[in-house]
This record gives structure tokens, C-alpha cells and sequence, in this order.
């Protein structure tokens, strides 16, 4: 019987397993948005029209004040994407890195968040299917790359991280930061120190994407991070109000503190759980079965 319940064992096992890679991931696209009435038809139209269904969308208006709430509003009723979004009005501008960190703490581990700008948009309707069939791969934490700019027609700056570079952790000397499309799991965005994204008390005000993506392909830096050199998202490179546009003095002194801050630690895994495990079916769950079998006359 012992026999059997090897064999019991090895099937069951096999069975999760497959039940997983047929699963898809869930996705939680989070767009922090600040005066964009001219360019979030765009944005969520390339979101509510992807060919995936396991999603939802946390859309945060950063206190607009050119109407952008109510063009969302009208958008997301349109399309009947209550279901799915949630959406937040600040009535404060706070920017878009604390936007994005109050979201993101609020998700499950296993999460993948996926970060578009609130005047950027998806490349195509199958974004979210490639990223699932990239995050089929359990040892994958975090992606970034790759995306093309609308008004100059250019290819992003996004490319493989020198050997060099992901050997010896030193992401932080590397110029060319990992840059959009940004995904990650939110369970690794929670190992981010808060103090680490914030300077004199208060979150960073621009440079946010940086702040956060290099302690995360640290953390990631063994094996559990990959860049994409597919395009899936179009940047808006004409929006008068981007920050390499309003203060690019600013930014550049936030880039140099960010990257003046100790590195952090590659990390074995993110959660408690094994993330590979569909749901609430953790190792528990499998030694239980196990044991029962084994004991069986």
C-alpha cells in the first residue's frame, strides 16, 4: 500500500502543478494620474481592452484640476469596468510614488503589479497575456522593459543588465535604470524599506520608478528578475508636465541620493509561501495528503 501511496502522491503533485500552468496570474495594474484629461481615454482604453480577464485596475486622480476625474469616471462607466477598478481621489496632491505605494501595500504577495502611468498606455491587447506566460516561471519576481515613445517614434533605453552588474549587485553604478513596462510581485515592493523612498519625511517627488526598481532587482538580482526587449508600452514623450520637463535639476539630484543609499541583499524567496502553488495550496496542504496515504492500511 505504501507503494500506492507514492504513486497517489506523485499524481496529486503532478496534477497542482499543471493546474497551475494552466492558470493565469492576477494582475493589478496601478495608474497614479495627475491632470491627464487629454490622454486617459487612451490610457484605460488600453487597459479595459486587453485580451485577459484576471485583472483589476487601481486608478488614483492626484487632486486634478483639469477634469480628468470626471472624464474617468465617464470612461470606466462606459465600459463597465466598475468591477474591476477602483478608483481614488485624492483631495490633496501627494505624487505619484505615494499613490503607488498605498496601492500596492494594500495587495496580496502573489500579486503582479503591473505600473502604467496615468498618460501612458499598453502597447497592444496582449500585453497581459505575455507577461502571464512570462510569470509562469515561478522564479520570476520582476520584469522590466521595453517601450517606444509616440511622439519621436524612438525605442525606449531599457536592455540587459551587464553580467558585471548583476554579479556584484551594483545596479546602482549601472546608468540605464530598468524602466517601462515595470511589473513585479507586490510581496518583493514590500521588502522596500518605506524610509528608502522618502526624503525628509516625505515621499520622493519624482524619480519614484527609480526609487523603487533598483532595491527590488537587487533583492531580485539572483535569477529572479528579466528583462523584456518586446515593446509593451507606449510612453508619452510630449506631456508638458513630465518630470524630466519640470525640474530635471531636481531629478537628477534624487537620482544621485538614490543612488548614494546602501544596496540590498539578494533575497532567496519573497513570501512565506511558495508562490508557485496555486491559492491557498501551500506545502501544508501536500505533507497532510501525504501522511494520510502513507498511513493507510
Amino acid at each position: 500500500m505504501k507503494c500506492n501511496s507514492h504513486i497517489y502522491l506523485y499524481i496529486i503533485t503532478i496534477f497542482f502543478y499543471c493546474n497551475f500552468l494552466l492558470s493565469n496570474q492576477h494582475f493589478v495594474i496601478v495608474v497614479a494620474s495627475y491632470n491627464n484629461k487629454n490622454y486617459c481615454e487612451w490610457n484605460l482604453k488600453s487597459i479595459y481592452n486587453q485580451r485577459y480577464n484576471n485583472y483589476e485596475v487601481r486608478y488614483v486622480d492626484d487632486c486634478s484640476d483639469d477634469g480628468t476625474e470626471i472624464i474617468v469616471k465617464k470612461i470606466i462607466s462606459q465600459y463597465k469596468q466598475w468591477d474591476r477598478t477602483k478608483f481614488v481621489r485624492n483631495e490633496k496632491r501627494v505624487g505619484a510614488l505615494k499613490n503607488q505605494y498605498d496601492m500596492i501595500t494594500s495587495c496580496k504577495d502573489e500579486d503582479v503589479i503591473v505600473i502604467v502611468d496615468g498618460d501612458d498606455a499598453l502597447a497592444d491587447l496582449s500585453v497581459l497575456n505575455y507577461l502571464d506566460s512570462i510569470y509562469k516561471d515561478p522564479n520570476i519576481w520582476l520584469t522590466y522593459g521595453q517601450f517606444k515613445e509616440i511622439n519621436s517614434g524612438n525605442i525606449g533605453f531599457c536592455k540587459p543588465m551587464p553580467e558585471h552588474i548583476v554579479k556584484n549587485n551594483d545596479f546602482r553604478k549601472w546608468g540605464d535604470i530598468p524602466s517601462h513596462l515595470r511589473t513585479f510581485k507586490a510581496g518583493l515592493f514590500k521588502r522596500i524599506k518605506k524610509e528608502d523612498l522618502m526624503l525628509n519625511g516625505q515621499f520622493f517627488s519624482m524619480t519614484g520608478d527609480m526609487a523603487a526598481m533598483i532595491p527590488m532587482i537587487e533583492m531580485a538580482s539572483q535569477g529572479h528578475f528579466k528583462f523584456i526587449d518586446k515593446i509593451l508600452l507606449h510612453y508619452n514623450d510630449r506631456n508638458p508636465i513630465s518630470d524630466h520637463i519640470v525640474n530635471k535639476d531636481l531629478q537628477r539630484s534624487i537620482d544621485l541620493y538614490i543612488r548614494s543609499l546602501p544596496k540590498y541583499k539578494p533575497l532567496q524567496k519573497i513570501s512565506r509561501k511558495i508562490l508557485f502553488v496555486k491559492k491557498s495550496f501551500v506545502v501544508s496542504d501536500l505533507l497532510n495528503i501525504y501522511f494520510s496515504l502513507w498511513t493507510e492500511e
